[in-house]
């Protein structure tokens, strides 16, 4: 289990720092403001790595134009196993305004998109596999980035805000964020005594707050990113003291794990809870498995259903253009690689009836992978490769070749009840459709899954921040179990 993807850190932190930018529209030197802020990262106030910003001027196309980044180094834990993540990210603007080029990546996946009029080439590499897309450009302009200096620099009076957008080379969304203007204090930074802004950068499709303190200058001296349970902050610092080596690998698994009361049930085949806290209505999935009662605000009654096949499964390959977004290949869920084909096929065999099929992969994912905690973008076919990873691992593998023969599979996210910590915890798992939608957990070998699982989101970027602050706030309670 984990928190679903770190890229949701990159799309964040990004925001964040481009709200410090400065424009070029308002009468400022932005030449003067270029150069390079080194950050210290820590994770519930323990030092867990570095990040670095960086502004300056280039030429592109013969044109003036202004680079602004984030790279961010970090020691976290997974499921008890120590690792290093190595973020980056910038975007390239034309001095006038718009955007010219983006750039994501963590680790050896990368996402790069050049814009030419009202077009951007994506050339994602994952997997050690290249792909090139052309979708619209984004809107997102200088002037966006330069939000937060806007504000800042105009004097404001407690309650201010100004509007900003940041787009997302994974999801190809724009997001929507509101800096509003808290308060003006006086603090002591690095022993001087400073005047400073309290904002608050609040990500409007998530609701998601971020505070941040803002010297007069409009330098970042300080923010905070609410993590699930825990809280991710960045302090301005020297470069020696941000790259100090003390890092320290705090367990994610602790972002999103859950204690809920009352006793809890072995082997029931229908499990009733109580959630407190619950103020995301987007989060509310009611289907087959789980189902709402309202009790009151943010009170809720779920009841969680172990599926049941229907009589009659369907036969594979399934054709139907309802279904075709689950079984197609994505940069993701590479089925069309011959790799991932011939591994399917393998399992498959001459089996035709989807829920056999559904059923040999997801033994076949969870008899073979080794169960390691890691912080990727997971994938099928780098899973494929290594054969190892946590659920998010098992679950993009078994939904990849489950696609490469023809059966419609995609991924859910929620949390999920795991005896071994006591707690309800950030999970992903898969469905597939064999006539119904089934919820199958390559994870725990269950080709039909139990109960215990919440599903609060489907696997795209914002539905993860979103999970995020859900978490941060949602009480559980068990209330009944019924075999």
């Amino acid at each position: 289990m984990k928190t679903r993807n770190l890229l949701v850190l990159v799309l964040l932190l990004a925001a964040c720092r481009a709200a410090m930018a400065e424009p070029l529209d308002l009468g400022f030197d932005l030449d003067k403001h270029l150069g390079t802020d080194w950050y210290g990262v820590y994770l519930s106030g323990k030092k867990s790595g570095y990040a670095v910003a960086k502004s300056e001027k280039l030429k592109v196309n013969g044109k003036d134009a202004y680079k602004i980044g984030m790279d961010i180094s970090l020691t976290i834990s997974m499921l008890g196993n120590s690792q290093q993540i190595e973020l980056k990210e910038h975007s390239v603007f034309y001095a006038s305004g718009p955007m010219v080029e983006c750039f994501s990546s963590m680790g050896a996946q990368s996402y790069l998109g050049k814009i030419n009029g009202d077009t951007m080439t994506v050339v994602a590499t994952i997997g050690e596999v290249e792909s090139k897309k052309t979708v619209p450009a984004p809107t997102v302009t200088l002037e966006d980035e330069a939000a937060g200096m806007r504000l800042v620099l105009g004097n404001p009076k407690t309650g201010d805000s100004i509007e900003s957008r940041s787009y997302s080379l994974q999801s190809g969304k724009e997001y929507n964020s509101v800096i509003t203007m808290v308060g003006k204090k006086k603090v002591l930074f690095r022993g001087v005594e400073t005047s400073v802004y309290e904002l608050t950068m609040t990500f409007a499709d998530t609701g998601l707050e971020a505070p941040l303190l803002v010297n007069e200058d409009g330098d970042l001296l300080r923010m905070t990113l609410p993590l699930g349970l825990i809280e991710l902050t960045l302090k301005l610092e020297d470069e020696k003291s941000a790259k100090n080596p003390s890092a320290e690998a705090v367990e994610m698994l602790d972002a999103s794990t859950i204690r809920p009361t009352g006793e809890v049930p072995r082997g029931a085949r229908v499990v009733k809870l109580r959630l407190t806290g619950l103020k995301d209505e987007k989060c509310i999935i009611n289907n087959d498995r789980q189902s709402y009662r309202k009790l009151g605000d943010g009170d809720y009654e779920l009841t969680l259903r172990t599926d049941v096949l229907p009589k009659k499964s369907r036969t594979i390959p399934i054709s139907d253009p309802e279904l075709e977004e689950y079984t197609a290949a994505t940069e993701i869920y590479q089925s069309k690689h011959p790799a991932i084909v011939k591994k399917a096929r393998e399992i498959a065999g001459e089996m035709k009836d989807s829920a056999r099929v559904a059923q040999s992969i997801c033994l076949w994912v969870y008899t073979s992978l080794d169960k390691r905690g890691t912080a990727s973008y997971s994938n099928t076919l780098e899973t494929l490769k290594s054969m190892k990873g946590d659920c998010t691992e098992h679950a993009a593998l078994f939904v990849g070749l489950c696609r490469a023969v023809g059966l419609p599979a995609r991924i859910a996210n929620g949390i999920a009840y795991a005896h071994s910590i006591g707690g309800f915890a950030g999970h992903a798992w898969a469905e597939v459709y064999v006539g119904k939608w089934i919820a199958v957990d390559p994870t725990f070998g269950e080709p039909i899954a139990g109960p215990l699982r919440i599903k609060l989101a489907d696997d795209s970027v914002l539905e993860n921040v979103r999970l995020l602050k859900l978490i941060a706030d949602l009480k559980i309670e068990f209330v009944t179990d019924e075999k």
